[in-house]
């Protein structure tokens, strides 16, 4: 009777069980993204989430922003760089599926990751904005169907306080489909 009750069970429970599987991988099945500097590539709001404490998402122009504290958990997300643990971590997502990822830098792992770069990618595609007195310099590089670059906000900022910080922003400029 036991045994027929606990089958009875398994067969209800074992489907959810399946599809929850499905939906939300385990760490080592996460497919992350090529490069130099990698992130989940098109894991879901729910993946990030229940692998990321405090991590909190919102709509925002038609995209999803997840955004956390950089802390050992979140580092495991962004691979590759070393993120500023005075800053936070931000992955950007279209269709519940993982395309970019943001974090701070401190100025030697920017240094070091626009070294790497330049070494493997050749020299980067360079732009400088100047915004009241705030100078935001870009360097791009198309890796794949990716464009990741490194920002630097150098100058003042708004308060009139000056400004020395670092980034590393990858998101996917191309459709699987145009990937190399």
């Amino acid at each position: 009777m036991k045994a027929k009750l606990f089958a009875f069970i398994m067969t209800i429970i074992s489907p959810a069980l399946t599809a929850h599987a499905d939906s939300i991988p385990m760490p080592h099945q996460i497919e992350f993204s090529s490069g130099l500097v990698k992130y989940p590539k098109e894991a879901s709001q729910e993946t990030l989430e229940r692998y990321i404490p405090g991590l909190t998402c919102q709509n925002f122009m038609g995209d999803v922003l997840c955004i956390g504290e950089t802390n050992a958990f979140s580092n495991m997300f962004i691979r590759g760089a070393k993120c500023s643990s005075a800053g936070e971590i931000t992955f950007t997502l279209k269709g519940n599926k993982t395309v970019g990822a943001l974090c701070g830098l401190e100025k030697a792992s920017a240094s070091e990751l626009f070294e790497k770069y330049t070494r493997k990618y050749g020299e980067p595609r360079s732009t400088n904005d100047n915004i009241n007195g705030m100078i935001v310099a870009h360097k791009e590089w198309v890796v794949g169907g990716e464009l990741h670059t490194i920002i630097h906000y150098g100058g003042i900022d708004i308060n009139g306080a000056a400004l020395d910080k670092y980034s590393i922003n990858i998101i996917r400029v191309a459709d699987d489909k145009n990937l190399d």
